[in-house]
């Protein structure tokens, strides 16, 4: 066999069928961060140190707003004086959260939710289709722990009181702090039941 020969019958056993394979990749195996079509997931995971990070780059809008239903204010419980809107300031003091809300129209207060260890994390594809475009996933990142209150929540809180804050926001498989638009605040317990919500700041 002569030397082009040789050549020839190298490039057919193994340069053609590599860029077969290539060619033939799908997006999910070319991209670590991309989602599937029809993506779905939901499990609980332990806050290391890159999730760590990422929650604290969050930063929240200074506006906060109560969650009603048909109801209306009637239906928050655990708050003495209930508005629908709040100027809010959020801080993180070592392993808690702190609201504090403020309101022309009552005394306002503070709540401050103690975070956990681990996070939920849902996603999924809410309109699967085949299309070029890359899926873009409704994410969630939800945070369960304790809660304390004063000024108008104190009166509201005689026991132990359950606190939920949701991260709301679209993107890819890889968590990033920037996919996050909204936040929603969630208070349970005896003689407690309210919402907060309201947008997070996008980074520049």
């Amino acid at each position: 066999m002569g030397m082009i020969s040789t050549v020839t019958w190298v490039k057919s056993a193994f340069v053609l069928p590599l860029l077969a394979s290539l060619t033939l990749a799908s997006p999910a195996q070319s991209c670590a961060c991309c989602a599937d079509t029809a993506d779905r997931s939901s499990y609980t995971t332990k806050i290391d140190d890159w999730l760590q990070s990422e929650l604290s780059s969050i930063q929240f809008a200074d506006t906060a707003h109560l969650y009603v239903t048909a109801c209306d204010i009637d239906c928050a419980k655990g708050i003495r004086t209930p508005q629908y809107d709040y100027q809010v300031k959020t801080e993180r003091k070592g392993g808690a959260l702190v609201f504090t809300f403020s309101s022309p129209d009552s005394k306002g207060g503070v709540l401050t939710m103690n975070l956990p260890d681990s996070i939920d994390i849902f996603r999924v594809d809410p309109a699967p289709a085949f299309t070029s475009n890359m899926t873009l996933l409704y994410k969630e990142w939800r945070l369960s722990g304790s809660m304390v209150g004063t000024g108008d929540f104190l009166a509201g809180i005689n026991g132990p009181v359950s606190a939920e804050l949701i991260l709301q926001g679209r993107g890819n498989t890889c968590p990033f702090y920037g996919d996050f638009t909204h936040w929603r605040l969630s208070a349970s317990g005896a003689g407690v039941d309210f919402v907060f919500w309201g947008k997070t700041i996008p980074p520049e």
